[in-house]
């Protein structure tokens, strides 16, 4: 059965989020005392597994407007005790007769794994890398000081200086994918090319954050139609 979970804040705030204190998660309110969690940057994913494991209490946070929405849940697949078992048993009862197969089967996918090692290193080691440097705008032309640039899937990254350029860090290899992001802008996402770029021009869009305490609906099941709801639904 589907799972869901619904996120919406039923009472949005009109305080300013310019001037919240910087904190790691996002702002510190001095009206309300509390911290203001950013959203805003979060995926889909980041968004589910923070509240599915959040057991702080209430959260007040900041989001764009289309993060408010239900969301699905993906069911675990159940594992069939018996039939693992079974397959235990079975394993168990080949390794014990056939050792010096093993044993050589061993040295064959050492050999080959050596090989295909060797080979994953020489080509990772040629792979081509690039710098990427420019600059981060707003629409209006204007420079984003303070933005924040992430490669996505890790925590490597660096910020905009006052004048919105920046530098990344690190070489990066083609179809890299760089996270641009700051308070009250959408992310912007930008693919390495195979080739290095020195004068990048990022514009990044203004998007309307939606301050407030969070409402999390339960986690629910779509109910099963029974016997009689399948009868009703032919006729």
């Amino acid at each position: 059965m589907k799972k869901h979970i619904t996120l919406s804040v039923e009472n949005p705030c009109n305080e300013n989020w310019s001037e919240f204190t910087p904190t790691k998660e996002g702002g510190y309110c001095a009206v309300c005392e509390r911290n203001v969690v950013d959203f805003t940057s979060m995926t889909d994913v980041e968004l589910k597994d923070y509240f599915l494991n959040h057991k702080g209490g209430k959260v007040c946070g900041m989001f764009r407007g289309e993060q408010l929405k239900t969301y699905e849940l993906v069911d675990m697949p159940k594992i069939n005790n018996r039939l693992w078992v079974k397959a235990a048993i079975i394993g168990l009862s080949v390794l014990a007769f056939t050792p010096t197969v093993k044993a050589q089967t061993n040295l064959v996918e050492e050999t080959v794994l050596t090989t295909a090692n060797e080979k994953s290193t020489h080509a990772s080691s040629a792979a081509e890398k690039h710098w990427i440097k420019g600059v981060v705008k707003d629409g209006e032309g204007q420079a984003v000081p303070g933005a924040n640039i992430i490669l996505k899937g890790s925590e490597i990254g660096t910020v905009a200086d006052k004048d919105g350029r920046f530098e990344f860090p690190q070489a990066l290899e083609e179809g890299d994918i760089l996270l641009f992001s700051f308070i009250g802008f959408e992310t912007e996402e930008y693919k390495v090319p195979n080739k290095s770029v020195e004068n990048l021009e990022i514009e990044m869009k203004i998007t309307v954050a939606i301050l407030g305490e969070v409402v999390v609906g339960k986690v629910y099941q779509e109910p099963k139609e029974n016997l009689w709801d399948k009868i009703k639904n032919i006729f």
